[in-house]
């Protein structure tokens, strides 16, 4: 009994996690939607607060987006964004930084131990690569 009771708890863990993981992503990008970055950005502020740690933040927004959406639709204005944040998600790879779907085509970007001079080089190298 106490075995099956050991396995039930076991599976109950694991459904929780994965709904857990599903309920905190965007389903058309994988990234953090807006619900879970806000508790990332919360989390960030909360720790600063209690240590020197250097944190920034990233505000993205992808230019003339509303055309791309109008002119050949919302399939491509889709497949757009997954683009966007396949590049932008392997050009921050190397940096402790979490990005998360803001809403539409804005996306925010927490930055941990990332100063805002380190960030501007960062975010220009960024936009060039994606332009």
């Amino acid at each position: 009994m106490v075995q099956d009771i050991h396995e039930t708890y076991l599976e109950l863990l694991s459904v929780l996690k994965e709904n857990e993981e599903f309920a905190s992503k965007d389903s058309l990008t994988g990234l953090f939607n807006h619900g879970r970055i806000e508790i990332e950005l919360y989390n960030a502020i909360q720790n600063k607060k209690e240590t020197e740690r250097p944190i920034t933040l990233m505000m993205i927004d992808i230019d003339y987006y509303k055309t791309i959406n109008d002119k050949f639709g919302h399939f491509i204005g889709d497949i757009t964004l997954r683009d966007f944040v396949a590049v932008a998600c392997d050009f921050l790879k190397s940096y402790n930084v979490k990005i998360g779907r803001w809403g539409g085509d804005e996306f925010v970007a927490v930055c941990y131990d990332i100063d805002i001079s380190e960030l501007m080089t960062i975010a220009e190298n960024m936009r060039i690569k994606i332009s």
